[in-house]
């Protein structure tokens, strides 16, 4: 019996160091691993947040249209496109082309976990960018939520306003079409109005000449203009004799022909 209890207890002794080296192994030392990565290697990183709306222009509808109008839904569209193509390798090379992103990736001061090879394919350009800028769309608020990781906060507010500025384009792309057809529609609408307004000027014209009738309106017009012009002349040539008669000796042969 006590040969029996020691054997036990040497295997519940081996158990629970071969418990303690797998802890080690698969937690305990990863964990150090990574807080001295994290405190001594890795780069700071700084993240800058945005979030914005796209709105629809005022325009007149009714029924329903003037229902969902102004609210989330009637964006929703425009929004899920723009966050796609912010999400894409599009945005990615306009972004690597216009500030570098590549170049900013791939400084030796990032740790080399962080950073990118410069001649690195554009695979794995677009992992880092996926990893870096995160996009999302709040369909109940209509906002577009973003966060552009960088290894300054400089750099990452240039990220995102140069994002924003590819989403601002995306929009006036998806909507200009629309807009034409709106102004193609206005401008028929308008020529059609303008060639019925001439064709009614035209009917009065030919039965006020075929009935000789003339618009008192007109008339009254016209004599009130007139009287308007004479009484503007009449004032002039008052003040024009005042003036000469201020004059200790005024020149009678100017001011004669004025009287």
């Amino acid at each position: 019996l006590p040969r029996v209890a020691r054997r036990h207890m040497i295997h519940r002794k081996r158990k629970s160091l071969l418990l303690m080296a797998r802890l080690f192994v698969f937690v305990g030392l990863p964990t150090l691993l990574a807080g001295f990565y994290y405190y001594t290697i890795a780069t700071p990183l700084y993240a800058s947040h945005t979030e914005f709306v796209i709105q629809q222009a005022e325009s007149s509808s009714t029924g329903l249209g003037s229902l969902i109008k102004g609210s989330a839904f009637a964006t929703s569209q425009d929004s899920i496109a723009v966050q796609g193509y912010l999400q894409s390798q599009d945005a990615m090379q306009r972004l690597d082309a216009d500030i570098g992103f590549r170049a900013h990736f791939s400084d030796p001061t990032i740790d080399p976990i962080q950073r990118i090879e410069p001649g690195a394919s554009n695979t794995a350009l677009y992992k880092l960018y996926r990893r870096n800028v995160k996009i999302s769309y709040d369909p109940t608020e209509g906002l577009i939520k973003m966060e552009v990781i960088a290894a300054d906060p400089q750099t990452a507010v240039k990220f995102s306003e140069a994002l924003i500025g590819y989403a601002e384009e995306q929009v006036d792309q998806l909507t200009a079409r629309l807009r034409g057809d709106q102004m193609k529609g206005a401008l028929e609408a308008y020529q059609d109005a303008e060639k019925k307004l001439t064709e009614a000027n035209m009917k009065v014209i030919d039965l006020q000449e075929k009935n000789k009738i003339v618009s008192s309106e007109t008339e009254i017009g016209l004599v009130s203009s007139q009287i308007g012009s004479l009484e503007s002349q009449l004032t002039l040539e008052q003040l024009s004799i005042a003036q000469m008669e201020s004059n200790a000796k005024p020149n009678r042969a100017r001011m004669d022909p004025i009287k």
